[in-house]
């Protein structure tokens, strides 16, 4: 017993330490409270100051955009996420949600109180985005723009319930989930809900009844004769106690009678005229026959304007618009519209030199001698040199397969020390193989001398594009309404931002702004920021968007969706001309205005 009791005894004294850390409290806790609560105020701040047009993403070095983020890059990812993937304002439940856990477990409070708060918090988050997403599903019959500002959520659900219920049961079922909402939330009984309807009706008749009866009351009184003596009625001070006494009373309202007024109704009939009776034995004899002296009534005002007579003022005749004609106008801009000039374009001081002809010579011979290697007799018949590619025009001879020859490419790279060579087997319209080899040395193409060449500059087409020069050397152009579905690709660094820029700029060398039309998407943000100064001569923008080269992808859906209602409304005209094509359509136009035949429906079309 003695050693159980020993036992029990140090088992005490080992508990103290440990009764002693629980006195003094754990601080964990409050550490855990106070950062869930800064998190919330930091996603908070985030989601408040959220803007479409911030760059998302962490890497933002070398961006011209500004970020209005209070948070920076940090604030507009991480809202960007949150708004367009979720519920888009109404998320800002979530911060709340994160501050409310934050303090209660900074004093300590048990977490499953805020289970039913969160709960409540959300399904009202949910319904706001999804009434923040109606009105743009309402108008554009379930098909949005974007799902701005309730986000993909909300904005999801808005479409689906016009889609399935039409208008008026996505309206209806939104005023139902708000009653709903708000007996849950407020813990409002249901029977209460229809009888503060009911009161509120009646106190709206009340009031219209009212309002009513102030209105009319002014139209029984008899109208005055002309040219009648006005008589002076000293006000008469009449106090009813018993009227005094029923405006005390709680529901008394001016235009109902009290209790009092009914039950005294009958004995009171002649009141009214015995007060008036009164009011008239109180007003001198002398002034019911006089008239005051020096004042005139308003009817012998009225006489002194009698038809006939010359009116004392001016009259002053209806504002009328000059109006303009458009069409001048437009062709006398055109007049005075001045093309870039040339001297803007770089032009090198030196031209490069081109091969020789005993270098070409020698080539030629070096690639007869390497097929014959190869048991493959052939002889160069032609050289075409361009300013990066020379072409070698190969005749085989009798008996040699033009497969022989495709399949020496890689080995006559090899001993024409050529980065690679293209066959063309066989050169289209010539009994022989075109073999293109790159110069040791290319030349650049300049995009000046391709705009004072005569060949683009006679090209005949509507939409020219210069882009560049063939292996002979002559200048290449095509037209672009020929090939509306154009697709530029390669690899990094093989020209694409090049060829782009020198389409562009092609079409600015022959087309006016009245003409052509540019609407221009960079998600990159760096290629064609350049062309912003165009805006008020060749870009297309829309002025619902803060960005003139659209680089949002929102904004980018947007725009693409106006470039989508144009081409329908330019459709609906052809089809109105009974034309095929825009240029049709714009002689047609121009034949009727000839003809002195002008319409503000139809007007010519740019590009």
């Amino acid at each position: 017993m003695g050693r159980r009791l020993k036992k029990k005894n140090s088992s005490k004294k080992k508990s103290t330490p440990s009764k002693s850390r629980k006195e003094r409290g754990d601080i964990r806790p409050e550490v855990y409270g106070l950062l869930l609560s800064a998190l919330g105020i930091l996603l908070a701040l985030a989601i408040i100051s959220y803007h479409r047009s911030d760059p998302v993403g962490f890497l933002t070095e070398g961006n011209i955009y500004q970020i209005k983020n209070l948070l920076g890059a940090f604030g507009a990812t991480v809202s960007a996420w949150l708004f367009q993937w979720t519920l888009g304002y109404p998320i800002l439940f979530l911060p709340i949600l994160l501050i409310a856990a934050g303090i209660f477990l900074m004093f300590r409070r048990p977490l499953g109180a805020l289970i039913r708060f969160a709960i409540v918090l959300f399904s009202w988050s949910l319904w706001l985005s999804v009434v923040l997403a109606t009105p743009q599903a309402l108008q554009t019959f379930g098909n949005p723009e974007s799902f701005y500002p309730s986000g993909l959520i909300g904005g999801m659900l808005a479409v689906y319930l016009v889609k399935i219920f039409s208008k008026f049961g996505a309206v209806f079922l939104l005023v139902i989930f708000f009653l709903v909402l708000s007996i849950i939330t407020f813990r409002i009984p249901f029977s209460a809900v229809p009888l503060a309807i009911v009161r509120a009706i009646q106190e709206g008749f009340v009031l219209l009844i009212g309002l009513f009866k102030q209105v009319k009351l002014p139209s029984r009184e008899a109208k005055p004769e002309r040219k009648r003596a006005r008589k002076v009625v000293p006000e008469v001070e009449t106090t009813i106690p018993e009227m005094e006494a029923d405006r005390q009373d709680p529901y008394y309202h001016p235009s109902l009678p009290s209790e009092a007024e009914v039950e005294q109704r009958e004995p009171e009939i002649d009141r009214p005229l015995e007060i008036l009776t009164k009011a008239r034995d109180l007003v001198p004899d002398s002034q019911s026959t006089e008239e005051p002296v020096g004042e005139e009534s308003a009817d012998d005002v009225a006489d002194q304007n009698l038809p006939g007579q010359q009116a004392d003022f001016e009259i002053q005749e209806a504002h009328k618009e000059k109006e303009l004609d458009y069409d001048a106008l437009i062709r006398d801009s055109l007049s005075r519209y001045q093309f870039p000039s040339t001297d803007l374009l770089y032009e090198p001081d030196e031209q490069p030199e081109n091969l020789t002809e005993e270098e070409l010579r020698k080539n030629a011979r070096l690639l007869e001698e390497t097929l014959a290697q190869f048991g493959v007799k052939a002889s160069v018949v032609r050289v075409v040199e361009g300013p990066v590619i020379t072409l070698y025009e190969v005749r085989p001879a009798q008996g040699v397969k033009i497969s022989q020859i495709v399949g020496l490419q890689d080995d006559l790279a090899l001993a024409m020390q050529a980065k690679g060579i293209r066959i063309i087997a066989p050169i289209p319209g010539k009994a022989a193989i075109g073999i293109e080899i790159p110069n040791r040395s290319p030349s650049i193409v300049y995009f000046k001398s391709i705009v004072r060449s005569e060949t683009f500059i006679n090209a005949q087409g509507n939409l020219i594009l210069g882009l560049g020069k063939t292996i002979s050397g002559e200048v290449y152009w095509a037209d672009l309404t020929k090939m509306p579905h154009l697709l530029i690709a390669g690899a990094t660094g093989s020209g694409k931002s090049v060829g782009i820029n020198t389409m562009i700029a092609s079409l600015l060398y022959r087309m006016p702004p009245s003409d052509l039309k540019f609407v221009l998407i960079d998600p990159k943000k760096l290629e064609l920021s350049i062309y912003t100064k165009l805006k008020d001569h060749y870009l297309a923008i829309c002025s619902e968007l803060d960005e003139i080269v659209v680089t949002h992808p929102q904004n980018a859906i947007m725009i693409l969706r106006s470039v989508i209602n144009e081409m329908e409304e330019r459709y609906d005209k052809l089809a109105a001309l009974g034309v095929r094509d825009i240029l049709a359509y714009n002689r047609k136009i121009e034949e009727y205005q000839q003809q002195g035949e002008s319409s503000e429906e139809f007007r010519k079309l740019p590009y």
